[in-house]
């Protein structure tokens, strides 16, 4: 699914230094542990492998969740998976 070679592109914006940081620091970092987290209890509800506790408003639910992630389609890698239709790769244990 990838060209052959290797791909180089010269930064011409950076959006933020490199160094390490606490999220609570970084509004890049908190955008990506959310969308990472819609991912996760979407993945849970979906493949049925788990619940979502206490720490979840009982308004969030499968629906809201695909709600969400249809909000994100388009800054997603749909191609990263043909199999999924957000393009999540999941890998079970």
């Amino acid at each position: 699914m990838f060209q052959a070679g290797p791909y180089s592109q010269l930064i011409k914006c950076m959006i933020e230094d490199p160094l390490p940081k606490n999220s609570k620091e970084s509004h890049i970092i908190q955008i990506s542990d959310l969308v990472a987290y819609i991912v996760y209890i979407h993945k849970l509800l979906e493949l049925e492998v788990g619940t979502l506790g206490n720490r979840i408003p009982s308004e969030v639910d499968a629906e809201k969740l695909e709600e969400w992630l249809q909000m994100l389609t388009p800054s997603l890698n749909l191609y990263a998976s043909q199999q999924d239709r957000f393009g999540i790769v999941c890998y079970l244990r």
